[in-house]
């Protein structure tokens, strides 16, 4: 069987099987938005193809291109192409830099160029592009990529770094759900759901799975199960697995690591390093693999310390261990607190960027610095994309430092800025993916060519399914589907449907992206511009001496202006209040104020209001009750709301400002302070 066309040879291919016409280079460039000499490149390559099939391509001079077929041969083709435009989707980026990056661990020898781009199915160009954004990435992890004429690529550097690398990719690109299923000894995640066809993605995950013996690693870590699932997350236990496998893959082909045998030296490093010599014992019978003592350092450097869940008898050592984690914990609330009030409120109570800060510095206080402290490669990065958020972290971290007792490097601040840039990226704006589905008369085919283009096009759009025109008639409901895109005319209520061509040509590329404004129009482009506070505390979103009965009655009625002018959705309210009922009244960060908030889903536009009450609320809060002045945020996005926050929290640090607020019945003595903090 020949192997699959690429997918500019599969659209010349389905129009040219699509009519009896003889068809030219131009129109064919002209239909597939292509130039006439990509067309005649790829017209040399489709021809090749479908020899192998027993199909002529000819060229008649001063026409152009046909196929010389019988009907029976040509509705035969027909099918023929539309499996691969099923079964052989277009590669994402993403999924390209996968299949390269894992081509490149798996071979021990370089790999041409050419080979490269066969295996992605891509230009040239385009595999050129995909080398550079991976050689960026190595670069990071300090590995290098060697790209030579007449040599191919290959990656070089030290033996722990290519470790840890091939480890984090695989991780990565396979991710934790089907990893878990691998390490179980289930290989048939490698197959297509759909068919028995194995997607470039899969092969490449299978080239480099069946050099690991990740099943037999992880039977040999049964006596430890219990201490690595009680001390690491899932994601960190399979990382160590994965770690014990690449160690054994690359021990057989002569791959040892090389450094200093600077072991830990504390009782707690000591009994990491038994742990690891068992462990290496344990390899080394069933897989005849000696470990070098580097190596075994290596292993007891991912080993946890031992932290029993539900202890009945409680040792110093384990009194410590608590004091330790208590103290860490309320450092990271400390800091988060501060961290918060000028990021977004939200950190505060953030449960994966607590649980990342308590790891990280748990880790800090269990290392005490005993080899160099680590290197952040990410630090010049961090520094320079987010140089706002790594000075909060940095002007904050004095109550961290207090908590692990020892001052951090700026590497480790690093580290911390990072897990808070993680958390922030959770703020960004929120879009809901519109829901199509593609409707075709003319045959599944066609639809398939359709959803490649909207997929390529229009990444943000999800396709739900595809059917033919009759089956629309019979289905029972379009519950969930928000647009339907068609290559024939439809009379369909209540959905927006446009009719397209399924070659989606650049005039109907315009046509689409303007049906989606026209009926979707919460989609609007971020804050690009810097918004302060006296923007968005004006006299329409301030209300004077308000009655509320209880708390839940002070976030509603402090969020109604937003609300009526549709500012924020009823979610956002509720939201609100189920902030407080999961985590208390931490709102309430100062004297007698609350700064109410939740998470941007519920938020179309940038905005704050403030409300004074005429009898103060009681919210929960041991110092800060009760509350006199409500104030609404509706961030919808993890920057544009920066500076106001930060012009409030100025203001509210002035006792005389909030005295005033708090007590005053004329909207200009709030104006007044506002704008004396509003740069």
């Amino acid at each position: 069987m020949p192997s699959s066309p690429n997918s500019r040879c599969r659209d010349i291919i389905y129009l040219l099987v699509s009519t009896e016409q003889t068809l030219s280079a131009e129109f064919i460039a002209k239909q597939l938005k292509l130039s006439p000499r990509m067309v005649r490149k790829s017209l040399a390559d489709a021809k090749e193809w479908l020899q192998g099939l027993e199909v002529k391509l000819i060229k008649i001079p001063g026409k152009g291109y046909c196929l010389v077929l019988s009907e029976l041969e040509r509705k035969n083709l027909n099918k023929y192409i539309q499996r691969y435009q099923i079964f052989s989707p277009l590669l994402t980026a993403k999924d390209r830099f996968y299949i390269l990056l894992l081509n490149l661990f798996s071979k021990d020898q370089p790999i041409q160029l050419k080979q490269l781009q066969q295996i992605l199915n891509i230009s040239r160009s385009t595999t050129i592009k995909t080398l550079d954004i991976a050689e960026k990435w190595l670069n990071i992890r300090n590995l290098e990529l060697i790209r030579r004429p007449n040599f191919g690529c290959i990656i070089v550097g030290n033996e722990s770094n290519w470790r840890n690398a091939l480890v984090e990719i695989l991780q990565e690109s396979i991710g934790e759900a089907r990893t878990i299923a691998l390490c179980q000894g289930n290989n048939e995640i490698f197959t297509n759901s759909y068919s028995s066809i194995i997607t470039e993605i899969e092969k490449a995950h299978q080239a480099i799975w069946m050099r690991l013996d990740v099943p037999k690693i992880k039977r040999i870590m049964i006596p430890f199960e219990y201490k690595f699932t009680g001390n690491l997350s899932d994601q960190r236990y399979i990382g160590f697995l994965l770690y014990l496998a690449v160690l054994i893959y690359r021990n057989r082909v002569d791959k040892k690591e090389i450094g200093s045998e600077n072991y830990i030296s504390t009782n707690e490093g000591k009994q990491q390093i038994s742990e690891s010599r068992i462990i290496s014992n344990l390899i080394k019978e069933r897989f005849g693999i000696q470990i070098s003592e580097f190596e075994v350092y290596e292993i007891s450097r991912r080993i946890p310390i031992t932290r029993e869940r539900s202890p009945l008898l409680v040792t110093k050592n384990e009194i410590d261990n608590v004091t330790v984690t208590k103290l860490i914990n309320d450092a990271v609330d400390q800091f988060l607190a501060k961290v918060s009030l000028s990021l977004h409120p939200s950190l505060k109570t953030n449960k994966e960027l607590i649980f990342n800060l308590v790891n990280q510095l748990e880790l800090l206080v269990v290392t005490k610095q005993i080899s160099a402290p680590p290197i952040n490669p990410l630090l010049l990065d961090v520094k320079t994309q987010y140089p706002y958020i790594f000075t909060v972290a940095k002007n904050n971290i004095t109550y961290i430092e207090t908590g692990i007792k020892r001052e951090l490097t700026e590497d480790e601040i690093g580290t911390i800025a990072i897990c808070i840039i993680a958390a922030m990226e959770g703020f960004r704006l929120i879009y809901k993916r519109k829901k199509a589905l593609v409707v075709c008369g003319a045959g599944v085919i066609t639809a398939w060519l359709l959803v490649s283009r909207i997929q390529t096009e229009f990444p943000e759009m999800d396709v739900v399914d595809v059917i033919a025109a009759h089956e629309l008639e019979s289905r029972k409901s379009l519950i969930g589907i928000d647009l339907i895109i068609s290559t024939i005319s439809l009379n369909i209520k209540n959905i927006p449907v446009i009719q397209v061509s399924p070659l989606l040509g650049f005039d109907e590329q315009k046509r689409l992206k303007l049906f989606l404004e026209k009926h979707f129009q919460e989609k609007k482009p971020p804050y690009t511009s810097i918004v302060h506070l006296s923007e968005l505390i004006r006299p329409d979103t301030i209300e004077l001496g308000l009655i509320a009965n209880n708390w839940e009655d002070v976030i509603e009625k402090s969020s109604s202006k937003l609300l009526q002018y549709g500012y924020i959705e009823p979610e956002f309210i509720l939201d609100m209040k189920d902030m407080i009922h999961k985590h208390g009244p931490y709102m309430v960060f100062w004297p007698g104020f609350i700064l109410l908030h939740a998470h941007p889903s519920g938020v179309k536009k940038l905005c704050m209001s403030v409300v004074t009450l005429q009898q103060p609320v009681y919210f929960g809060h041991p110092q800060n009750d009760p509350v006199q002045v409500a104030i609404v945020l509706g961030a919808m996005d993890n920057h544009s709301h920066i500076p106001a926050l930060l012009e409030l929290h100025k203001l509210l640090e002035d006792e005389k400002a909030r005295l005033a607020i708090q007590n005053t019945m004329h909207k200009s003595v709030i104006l007044h302070w506002v704008s004396k903090y509003s740069n």
